[in-house]
């Protein structure tokens, strides 16, 4: 799991829950307090409109407060953006990975909200479950409907074979 930390968040890095198990610091005087533990590392990564992106990034092993496996904490940082805190439940997967995944997240999250403000995906006043289904299959439909590609709209033939409601079988009341 890849998630975005708040500054307020409470963690320790692995060496502090060794010698001081309750000793929690805020996510953002943790990495002032970790410079030699974690150094500023330089992390291009080219996006799919294939422009690099330079991060500054640094990367701790440690706890978050109120979960008991070991976390890999990272502070990124992009020159006029500011600071994000990031979380990732795996501590094999490289830095990289990390962002990576969390630029995804984030795309999908921006895509929930548009959903949401501008289809009426929250307004589904239904009673039985296949209606749910059925509405937010419409609901999808009317959001690939709208979508542009490349300053064109696709053609409804395309469309009606990417839109889930064209996939399933007809549901019966």
């Amino acid at each position: 799991m890849v998630g975005a930390l708040k500054v307020n968040r409470n963690a320790q890095t692995i060496f502090i829950h060794q010698k001081e198990p309750r000793k929690w610091r805020r996510i953002d005087k943790l990495f002032r307090a970790a410079k030699r533990q974690a150094p500023w590392k330089s992390l291009n990564i080219t996006g799919g409109d294939k422009r690099r992106r330079r991060f500054r990034t640094r990367r701790i092993e440690g706890y978050l407060k109120g979960l008991t496996s070991r976390v890999t904490l990272i502070c990124s940082e992009k020159k006029s953006k500011g600071r994000k805190y990031l979380v990732c439940t795996n501590t094999n997967v490289s830095t990289r990975a990390i962002i990576l995944g969390y630029q995804l997240r984030w795309t999908i999250e921006l895509f929930h909200r548009a959903v949401k403000n501008s289809y009426g995906l929250q307004d589904a006043g239904v009673k039985e479950f296949d209606s749910l289904v059925s509405h937010v299959h419409w609901v999808y439909c009317a959001y690939l409907m709208s979508r542009k590609k490349s300053g064109q709209a696709l053609g409804i033939e395309r469309k009606s074979s990417t839109c889930p409601v064209f996939q399933i079988p007809h549901i019966r009341r």
